[in-house]
């Protein structure tokens, strides 16, 4: 964790969840599984949002290729240790061609890592 960012390591706990899928058919489970099998590089690279609907909304409208929102929940710890649920939706911007070098928008809701 930074003042204003972090770096998330990302695993996979649930198998059975992999394959859960947004209104456009996008497994994120199942991106991140895949991303890392390939043993290399950085999965996805997060850009802020303020408010990912609108930005999703603009990106349909402009055409831009885009995989919907994942919106997910997930108990973080705050640095004093305790618990509090975080909130998160992401636009997924997967580049079909280049999955390696894809990326997304989000917003947190409930923004504990800024607070």
């Amino acid at each position: 964790m930074f003042p204003e960012n972090f770096i998330e390591v990302i695993s996979i706990y649930d198998h059975s969840k992999l394959d859960l899928t947004n209104e456009k058919g996008f497994a994120f489970g199942r991106f991140i599984s895949n991303s890392i099998e390939r043993k290399e590089g950085i999965s996805l690279v997060a850009l802020h949002s303020k408010d990912a609907r609108a930005d999703h909304a603009l990106m349909e409208a402009r055409g831009v290729e885009n995989m919907g929102i994942v919106d997910f929940r997930r108990v973080a710890h705050r640095p004093d240790g305790s618990e509090e649920e975080a909130v998160v939706s992401l636009v997924m911007l997967i580049n079909s061609d280049a999955p390696s070098v894809s990326h997304f928008s989000a917003i947190s809701i409930n923004p504990i890592w800024y607070g």
